[in-house]
Formats: C-alpha cells, sequence, structure tokens
C-alpha cells in the first residue's frame, strides 16, 4: 500500500499567486493595512478563504517592528554585533552574537 505525502500548508505565497498580486501586497490586505485598493482587498481575502489559508502563529510571532542593531570594538580589538527592539510589541533583547578581532571594518 502506497503511503501518502502529508498536505503542505498554504502559505501567503499561495495566496498572493492566486489572487495575482506581490507578497507583500497580500500580506498588507490581509493585515488590514490602508495602502491597499478595496477591490484588491477582496480578491486577496476570497483567495485566502479559497485556500483555506490560515496565518502560523509562529511565523507571525517572528515579527519585527522595530529594531537597533549595534556594532562596536572593545579596547582588545574584539568586535561585537547586539540587537534590540520590539517584536510583536514585546522587547527584544539579544546578547551580543560574537565577538571576534579584525582590522577590516569595510562593508
Amino acid at each position: 500500500m502506497a503511503r501518502s505525502e502529508p498536505a503542505r500548508a498554504v502559505t501567503l505565497s499561495d495566496v498572493a499567486r492566486l489572487a495575482g498580486v506581490s507578497l507583500a501586497t497580500a500580506s498588507k490586505a490581509l493585515n488590514g493595512r490602508d495602502q491597499v485598493k478595496d477591490t484588491t482587498r477582496q480578491r486577496v481575502i476570497e483567495a485566502a478563504d479559497r485556500l483555506s489559508f490560515s496565518p502560523n502563529p509562529l511565523a507571525r510571532g517572528l515579527l519585527i517592528t522595530d529594531a537597533t542593531v549595534g556594532l562596536w570594538k572593545d579596547s582588545s580589538g574584539k568586535v561585537a554585533l547586539e540587537v534590540t527592539g520590539q517584536v510583536e510589541h514585546q522587547p527584544l533583547q539579544m546578547p551580543a552574537l560574537g565577538m571576534w578581532e579584525t582590522d577590516d571594518y569595510s562593508i
């Protein structure tokens, strides 16, 4: 007996494709942003309904609404990177992501 593959979850990309809009427009439409025409919003909502789209709560939890990135060099020559900000209106504090020595600070 052949095993059937589990169904893949419907993504926002699927909704955007069916509605004929960009991923950003689909997101704005479903989140009620003002920058979307009513007719476009309705088309996106209908596509989401047709596909039984449900936002992924884990993905929504990763929404960073405001962030600050700091990069500094300490007296020993090591460089550190720190990120602070807001994730879904909850404070985010990430410790230094790494320390390393360098003389090349070009971007």
